[in-house]
């Protein structure tokens, strides 16, 4: 069974919140095992949050570490975490995200997988940890005994977008480590590959589902004019999270394998060759979307 940790920058999209539905109810078939939650920001709430699922999914919470450092470029947007916080009233308070995944890694005695659906500021500076009174080895040698593949939403290799994507953009030097230093193999789900897998309107539907207010929440502040029943959002996170635990084979993945380079501007490049990036296109997009569409709702 997969042992899994999430790290995800909660309280801007909503596609973060249908992805740690998908988690919950994956782990209560028995598909993985949900280990840790990292948060890849500072903003309130967002811890509250994450609790408020686990609560209505009927799940035990796991560890909740948050990222410790400077506040990231979109920090200061809150568009559901807050107000989840104020309407649920569940405990905002997380340890220190670098030493929870330490921790993880250094008592697990299976390897696990990583799915960060956020920016790589956490898993960077895991990566730049030193030996501790946690574990004897670094943040790279507890990443190579303890990781087994880590599945990263990150970047844009096709051209469609004018800019940086948005998870590389908040921590550009992050994601130049990572692509760089990282000594495991890294799947990446591009922003083209899954913007047009629209997910978790069925949350909606369910009466006091924190999963459904983030996405009602996010459609107002965002897409004012959407109407109720066209709330589905795009769902680069679920998709991620769900390889994670599901692997590529089921979806039908095609894979490109080599290395990924983030330039100053946070612009990704893709070098087919040597390296440990592992670039996926190709999903069987109706199967996907029909399942997380199943996974993300109370059952």
């Amino acid at each position: 069974m997969k042992r899994v940790i999430l790290d995800t920058d909660v309280g801007i999209d909503c596609d973060d919140m249908v992805a740690l539905a998908a988690l919950l109810n994956l782990e209560k078939r028995k598909e993985c095992i949900l280990e840790a939650i990292t948060l890849s920001t500072t903003r309130a709430g967002a811890a509250s949050a994450v609790r408020s699922v686990c609560a209505y999914y009927g799940a035990k919470c796991p560890q909740i570490g948050k990222w410790r450092g400077e506040p990231l470029k979109a920090d200061g947007k809150n568009v559901y975490a807050k107000a989840l916080m104020e309407r649920y009233g569940f405990d905002d308070s997380a340890e220190d995200a670098v030493l929870l995944l330490r921790k993880t890694l250094a008592l697990s005695k299976e390897k696990c997988t990583l799915a960060v659906i956020g920016p790589q500021c956490n898993l960077a500076a895991l990566l730049r940890s030193k030996p501790d009174e946690i574990s004897p080895l670094s943040g790279i040698g507890l990443v190579r005994e303890k990781i087994e593949r880590i599945y990263i939403m990150g970047g844009n290799f096709d051209g469609s977008l004018p800019c940086a994507e948005f998870n590389i953009e908040q921590d550009i030097s992050g994601a130049q480590l990572v692509g760089a230093d990282c000594p495991v193999e890294c799947v990446y789900l591009p922003f083209e590959g899954a913007h047009d897998i629209l997910t978790g309107k069925g949350t909606l539907q369910q009466e006091n589902n924190p999963v459904g207010e983030s996405v009602r929440l996010l459609f107002q502040v965002e897409f004012p004019d959407t109407a109720e029943k066209d709330m589905a959002r795009s769902s680069w996170d679920p998709v991620t999270a769900l390889l994670a635990v599901r692997g590529l084979k089921a979806y039908g993945c095609v894979v490109k394998k080599g290395r990924i380079e983030v330039d100053s501007a946070g612009r990704t490049r893709f070098l087919a060759g040597g390296g440990n990036a592992v670039l996926i296109g190709g999903l069987q997009k109706e199967k996907i979307q029909n399942d997380i569409d199943g996974l993300c709702v109370k059952g």
